[in-house]
Formats: C-alpha cells, structure tokens, sequence
C-alpha cells in the first residue's frame, strides 16, 4: 500500500508537470508491476498516464513486466472509450428520429468532444426532457436495447424517480444512464434554463456548459462519489471542465459550494482541481489520503456479498471515513430513505417475489434490511477509522 501511494504521487506529478523529478523517476521504475497494476485500475486513468510516458520518455525505462500493465490497462479503456462512441452515434440516432435534444453528461460529453483526449469510463450518463422521456425508452426498447436489472418496475416509477433502469445496447454492453434530473441538490433538468452547447458532428446531442453545470460535475465526483475525492480520472476530467469556465464563472462555483452542507470536502477537492490546471502538484489533505488508501483496499478485496444488494455499496463503504458532521447527516438521510421505496437500479428492488406475498410484506422486509444495513455502518465504522487513523483522518 505505501508503494502505491509513492507511485499515485508520481502519477499526479506526471500528470500536472509533463516531467518528472529524479526521485520519481526512481519510484516508477523501482514499483513492483502488481503496484502499477492497482494504482491503474483504482485510478482509472491508464489513458493520460500511458500517453504522458510515451511523451516525455519514460515509458522504456519501465521493466517489460510493466509495460505490459500499462498496456493492458489502456486497451481496456479505450475498448470502453470504443463502445461509448458508438452508444453516442447510436443515441444522436435515435434522438434525430424521436425528434428532440438530449444532453450527454460528464465522461461522455468528454469523449464525443475530438478536440479533448478521452478519459476511462464505465456508462454513458444521458439528461433528457421528462416529457420526452417514455418515447425515448421506447425507441431504444423498440431496436433491441434491454434494461441491465430485470424486476417489477413500470415506466411510471422510473419517470416519477427521475433516473432509469440501466439500459444497455445489443452488442455493446456498456449501459446508458437516463436521468431526468442532474444533481439532487441542484435539480438540473433540459427544461429550467440550463445553458448547454452543441456537440460537434452530432446532429441532436449537447452538453452542459457553465458554473451550475460544473458545480454539479464537482459534486458528484465529492458527494455522490466520496471514494473519488482526488480521483485522478476525475482530475483530469474536471481540469478540462475548470479550463472553459471564466473567471467570474469560476466565483460563482466557489460562492455555490459554500452553501453546501460539505462545503470543506468540494472545496478541497476544488483547490485540487485549481492547482492542477495552474501546473502545481495539489496537496492531498489526511482525510483525503485516508479515502484513497480505502479505495485501494476494495480494489484488493472485489468481491464483496453487499455489493449484490445495492449499486451504491461503494459510496456507503466509505461513510465511516467521513468528517463528524458530513457523517451523522447521510446517517439520517438513509434513515429517512430506509422508509421509501428503494432505487430502481438496485436488486433488491428488481427482485421478483412469488405473487402471494403481500406487497406490504416486501415494503415492510426491504425496509428493515435497510435500517440494518445503516446500523451495521454506524456500528462498525469506529474500527475502520481505527485502522485508517494511521494515514489520517478526523473522527
């Protein structure tokens, strides 16, 4: 673990200055090809690092066997960076025969943009209009595409949830998220005077632009995704992003994070973002630090009984390395979630049940395994923050 981390700073260090320093050099040469190997995947980012060694020279001072990580790790991005543009002419299609606009968020506005190197990504995040989301759904059902969880859940439900089911394309395999909202906190929707822009050789597909856009990108990466706060992916991702908003725009993103319940975490990872695009290797605060050696540890350690039960068991993992305050409060969010209807895209509520059991026996079943599931994190989260106090981190 600590060779991971020495060989993540060299990474950020290659990313920001082009360069490295002889000490760093060292440490990636010195790095075992299994150190590389997770560091690559954790950080989703073999695609900037592998086109910054080739480019300042220090892909061939790396021993064969990792080289080979590296290699691997990029053909397996560029194989999902392959299959989302094609998803992306795939949905320009059937937009233009629907007849309306839809937006491509985040990972995937990045790829349809030719002027930015792509980045790594696991789905294809989609914006569309509430009033065009059934024939959309349609369309796609009608050319093949199946949801990815297959349950009991009606057009209706997922319209009222303002997110779909997975749906992924035949052939493909990479699934589209279909959002109706951006941003719980923010609430961005096509219809409520989003700026967004064209994406260029595509007929009917835009993206988001401007502060509330990028306020809302830096929240999920902060909020919705915690094991990503520093995410070098995500860096890289938002560094693009910082470069096209001006000055008085970029005021307008610090003054909306400070109204933000965890305001100190988006503005920590926003001073990181900054320094990144000025050139400057970012510090990464203890808590921080304490995340990130987290993450690598469920890399190491995939297979996991929960993750069968719900999609976010990624983000729940990582609630014990929170701040006092940032805690306790999505503590009494998933209370208060324990008593409604579960995501659409989890199995517990694609789960099919045998037709004599009473609805309100499986209402009733869901949420008492979700009020467990909250007290098992807040009672075994005080020894993962005894395990982790060694790399920092506030209780």
């Amino acid at each position: 673990m600590r060779e991971a981390m020495i060989l993540r700073s060299a990474f950020l260090r290659l990313l920001v200055c082009g360069a490295l320093g002889e000490n760093d050099r060292q440490d990636l040469i010195s790095a075992h090809p299994r150190t590389w190997r997770l560091v690559l995947t954790a950080e989703c980012c073999a695609l900037p690092v592998a086109e910054r060694l080739r480019t300042a020279g220090y892909f061939t001072l790396l021993t064969n066997d990792c080289r080979v990580e590296v290699e691997q790790a990029e053909i397996q991005e560029l194989q999902r960076v392959m299959a989302a543009r094609s998803v992306l002419r795939y949905l320009d299609k059937v937009a233009v025969r629907v007849g309306v606009r839809i937006a491509i968020l985040k990972g995937g506005a990045v790829l349809a943009d030719r002027s930015r190197s792509p980045v790594d990504l696991g789905d294809v995040d989609v914006l569309i209009s509430p009033a065009h989301a059934s024939a959309i759904w349609q369309a796609l059902l009608s050319d093949g595409w199946q949801p990815r969880y297959e349950g009991p859940i009606s057009l209706n439900e997922m319209i009222a949830s303002d997110r779909f089911v997975p749906i992924v394309s035949p052939g493909v395999g990479l699934p589209v998220d279909l959002h109706l909202t951006f941003d719980d906190t923010l609430r961005i929707r096509m219809t409520n005077g989003q700026t967004v822009a064209p994406l260029a050789d595509y007929r009917a597909l835009d993206r988001l632009t401007g502060p509330r856009a990028f306020t809302a990108q830096l929240r999920h990466a902060t909020v919705r995704h915690p094991y990503r706060r520093g995410h070098l992916r995500d860096l890289v991702l938002l560094v693009g992003e910082l470069i096209g908003l001006g000055q008085g725009e970029l005021q307008q993103v610090w003054s909306a994070i400070e109204q933000d319940v965890q305001a100190l975490e988006l503005r920590e990872m926003l001073e990181q973002i900054c320094a990144c695009r000025d050139g400057v290797p970012p510090m990464i605060s203890a808590n921080n630090q304490s995340l990130v050696v987290w993450k690598y540890l469920s890399v190491l350690q995939p297979r996991s009984s929960a993750r069968h039960f719900s999609r976010e068991w990624s983000a729940l993992s990582f609630m014990a390395l929170e701040r006092g305050p940032a805690r306790r409060a999505r503590y009494r969010a998933l209370l208060r979630d324990a008593i409604h209807p579960p995501p659409e895209d989890t199995r517990v509520r694609a789960a099919r049940f045998p037709g004599w059991i009473p609805k309100w026996t499986i209402s009733t079943g869901r949420g008492v395994f979700r009020l467990a599931l909250v007290g098992s994190l807040a009672a075994t989260g005080w020894l993962v923050r005894r395990r982790m106090r060694r790399f920092g981190g506030d209780d």
